[in-house]
């Protein structure tokens, strides 16, 4: 199982740092795996301040990827990076969506009676103030 730690399920990244996330494999660290993940634009949360928050914009506030990582036999953890675009345009805070879309054991057309799975801890909502 491959998950996103229910602890950065919300993170803040200061505009033109990459938003960086841990992924864990769970249950287990055989085989060689490739992670894909994307960031996608999202709905704002239903906050007190949800006036003052959109949705960031994909190219213009993120790179939306998709994007790869591989955890090799025997890690238990990596890091997953999505840039984010330093745009000099005053705005309000933004919001997008990092989600985990696939997980694989490599090489590619590997077989075993458990195969790699995405946990329920699929996703992290970044916030860019």
């Amino acid at each position: 199982v491959v998950q996103i730690p229910p602890e950065q399920a919300s993170v803040t990244s200061e505009e033109s740092s990459p938003v960086e996330l841990t992924v864990q494999r769970l249950f287990g660290s055989i085989g060689d795996i490739e992670i894909v993940y994307e960031a996608i634009a999202t709905t704002p949360p239903d906050r007190d301040d949800s006036a003052t928050i959109e949705a960031a914009t994909p190219t213009e506030d993120f790179i939306a990827g998709p994007h790869t990582l591989q955890l090799l036999d025997g890690e238990l953890s990596a890091t997953i990076t999505v840039p984010t675009v330093d745009d000099d345009i005053p705005e309000l805070t933004e919001v997008f969506e990092i989600r985990l879309v696939s997980v694989s054991l490599l090489p590619s057309g590997s077989e075993t009676d458990f195969p790699p799975t995405i946990g329920l801890h699929n996703s992290s909502v970044v916030t860019i103030p």
